[in-house]
């Protein structure tokens, strides 16, 4: 992220702003429904528990807490409005 946040500090002109989108609560929903699908194929008997259990996904959605951290070491922006929807 903060490579991320230093190529955009080069591009926006001085007094611009960004705005980041993550998709962070609308992944663990995303996650929760696709753990319940699995979980549900294996109790019907058409998938193996193990292959659940041996299933990974690598991916990293910044909390707000991880991303304000990140922005307040780059010192190159300020968050003016953080919010969950």
């Amino acid at each position: 992220m903060e490579m991320f946040f230093n190529a955009r500090a080069g591009e926006i002109v001085p007094g611009g702003m960004m705005v980041f989108v993550s998709p962070f609560l609308c992944y663990i929903r995303l996650m929760g429904f696709f753990g319940s699908s699995l979980m549900d194929l294996v109790n019907e008997g058409k998938l193996d528990e193990s292959l659940v259990d041996s299933f990974n996904l690598p991916m990293y959605f910044p909390s707000p807490q991880d991303m304000t951290k990140v922005v307040e070491k780059n010192g190159c922006f300020s968050i003016e409005m953080m919010g969950l929807r």
